[in-house]
């Protein structure tokens, strides 16, 4: 999957999107590998995951499409790992039903 080519059709009409392209599994992957680049050291390439990650929830999380799923992947789960790592409490993430 092309992330910025998908991130960006979401938003622009005018870009094709890949109907395969599943928008809750794009939020968790993201998460998820932002979560292993967090535990590697990598902290620029886990910011730059979250943040994309943040956008395809849309301007204040209006686009928040999780809370109305039964995935177990919440936007609270990114945006207190995100908030955690800046804050400098590294691994202290939620992980109840999360695998990093």
């Amino acid at each position: 999957v092309d992330v910025m080519k998908f991130a960006t059709a979401l938003t622009d009409k005018r870009v094709d999107r890949n109907p395969q392209d599943c928008v809750y599994g794009m939020f968790a992957a993201l998460f998820v590998r932002g979560r292993y680049f967090l535990g590697s050291g990598d902290m620029p390439s886990a910011y730059a995951d979250w943040e994309l990650a943040i956008q395809l929830l849309g301007r204040e999380l209006g686009l928040d499409f999780l809370e109305s799923t039964k995935w177990a992947l919440r936007s609270a789960d990114l945006l207190l790992a995100y908030k955690a790592s800046k804050e400098g409490l590294g691994r202290i993430l939620p992980s109840e039903g999360i695998s990093p």
